[in-house]
């Protein structure tokens, strides 16, 4: 649960496989912590969400028309957009990930992996603990 004094951690999506999309807005739904506030689905389209809303959060696909994840990322930060990257992608070879982490993604998680993994890469983005997470001390 959220404590009164966090907000949402909002979150602009942008994959071109509608299924990936449908299924994250679902999972994102579920949420407490996290909020949708838009979906594209491509490298333009991210990069006008992310414009336009300024999320803490963007989700982006790592191969997706107009450029993949790398293009918008890019984009953004000669943009001066304080959104963290977080990548998400089919490939799992080191060329891809060395890409998207130098145009600035903060975590590239792979799309096969469990969904727990893809919500504490957003949170950890976002400079959160796991909704529940015990604090030491």
């Amino acid at each position: 649960m959220l404590r009164s004094s966090e907000r949402r951690i909002t979150v602009v999506l942008a994959d071109d496989q509608r299924a990936i999309v449908d299924a994250l807005t679902r999972l994102f739904a579920e949420q407490p912590d996290i909020e949708l506030i838009g979906a594209g689905r491509n490298a333009e389209e991210a990069l006008r969400l992310c414009v336009e809303h300024e999320p803490d959060v963007a989700v982006l696909d790592v191969r997706m028309p107009q450029g993949g994840g790398a293009v918008a990322a890019i984009e953004m930060r000669s943009r001066g957009l304080k959104t963290r990257v977080v990548a998400l992608s089919a490939f799992d070879d080191k060329a891809t990930r060395d890409h998207m982490m130098a145009a600035g993604a903060v975590s590239y998680v792979l799309k096969d992996r469990p969904v727990g993994e893809l919500l504490e890469a957003i949170r950890q983005a976002a400079g959160r603990r796991s909704p529940g997470e015990d604090v030491a001390g």
